[in-house]
């Protein structure tokens, strides 16, 4: 074998003119290759991603530039004196993200959209090794935001005219208990109250049910009369369960004072007090007139009948 030195195409040359790799050696031992095809190969006589040591390509292979490491850190960008650029991609020469420093952060920063590709279908975060969260797509199709840390609540924060605001915390301590620091509006945008609900006109708003009950324990609609809306608020107690009787129980401090059920209005533990000139009257139309006007008390027969 020769080792040729000469000009070639206007350019000094050193190498083979044989099929044969070009190797340079230090200290009797081979440090580098640059094979018949073009490819150098530093630490390493044989090119495959598998074997120890750096390899460059040429532009028409699957990879340009490869690095493998057993056991140490494979690459390593150093920028000195300032924050900026450590890596930055080009695609036809047009430069479309770029990989910087800023203090001890990391930035990603690209033209277009960044997108996290799982095909195990998790992603994780970990803080000094520890997982703290995880997003996830479960064998059930749901896709879960997950807090890793035992009762750490689950926030929903942001910034309100420079302020920063809690809007919702799950409470993971309390099997996730929702806390709303505001109005909630559901099909609306525009709460008036604490809770507002603007569902269709005559229909069910708010539908209550027990612990297995496959119908309603309770349901407020709205109802309409001659056009007008929310004419009236109806509170419904149902029970599909056969012989079942479902009644409205008012209680205070654990006492019930009063009970409607089907036909029937039972006064349990309470008194009825109307204030004076107010009339409780009996019969379809107002037959009966029972009150006090403040002075005396009246039982008068306003209707037909004795």
């Amino acid at each position: 074998d020769q080792l040729y030195l000469g000009n070639t195409g206007g350019v000094s040359s050193v190498g083979t003119l044989t099929s044969d790799d070009l190797g340079i050696i230090t200290a009797g031992s081979e440090r580098a290759r640059v094979t018949t095809g073009g490819i150098v190969l530093v630490g390493k006589t044989s090119s495959g991603v598998s074997s120890v040591g750096a390899e460059i390509r040429t532009g028409s292979s699957n990879y340009s530039f490869t690095g493998t490491s057993s056991g140490h850190t494979v690459q390593l960008l150093n920028r000195t004196s300032d924050d900026g650029d450590l890596v930055e991609f080009r695609q036809d020469n047009t430069k479309f993200g770029t990989i910087a420093s800023n203090g001890n952060d990391l930035i990603l920063d690209v033209v277009g959209n960044i997108r996290l590709d799982a095909d195990g279908g998790d992603i994780e975060l970990h803080d000094a090794g520890t997982k703290i969260g995880q997003f996830a797509l479960n064998n059930s199709g749901f896709f879960d935001i997950f807090s890793a840390v035992s009762d750490a609540d689950i926030r929903i924060r942001g910034n309100d005219g420079g302020s920063t605001v809690t809007a919702l915390t799950l409470d993971m301590s309390e099997s996730g208990r929702a806390y709303f620091n505001s109005r909630v509006g559901i099909n609306t945008t525009s709460p008036d109250t604490m809770l507002h609900i603007n569902g269709a006109a005559n229909s069910e708003q708010v539908i209550i049910t027990g612990n297995g009950n496959s119908g309603r324990g309770l349901s407020i609609q709205t109802a309409a009369s001659g056009g007008q809306q929310d004419a009236r608020v109806i509170f419904d107690a149902q029970d599909t369960e056969a012989g079942a009787n479902p009644y409205h129980s008012f209680s205070a401090a654990g006492t019930e004072y009063f009970r409607v059920s089907a036909g029937q209005v039972d006064v349990i533990s309470a008194d009825l007090t109307m204030d004076d000139s107010r009339s409780l009257y009996l019969g379809a139309g107002n037959d009966l007139r029972i009150y006090h006007d403040g002075s005396d008390s009246y039982i008068k027969e306003q209707g037909t009948g004795n």
